[in-house]
């Protein structure tokens, strides 16, 4: 009577492989993680939490600031708009 293999183990150079190709991908997923917030280091912030002189406050007190948007205007700043109405309504 002879045995049959189903699904016989693979070789060990394709388990080592599949190990260095699991480390490599983490290790570029890091790395790639870690450059995105660099690039956000230094840059200028548009959102601030504390009033400070030459800002307004978009919600202050539970009361939304008045948005007000061209009906002509393009399409992405009416979007905008609205996005940050449902924002701020929330």
């Amino acid at each position: 009577m002879a045995i049959q293999l189903i699904n016989p183990a693979p070789p060990l150079s394709c388990v080592v492989r599949n190990d260095m190709n699991q480390k490599f991908l983490l290790i570029f997923f890091c790395l790639f993680t870690l450059a995105i917030r660099l690039f956000a280091l230094g840059q200028v912030q548009y959102v601030a939490f504390n009033s400070a002189k030459d800002s307004f406050p978009i919600v202050e007190k539970g009361t939304a600031a008045n948005l007000y948007v061209e009906t002509n205007d393009f399409a992405g700043v009416i979007r905008a708009a609205g996005d940050l109405q449902a924002d701020s309504a929330a």
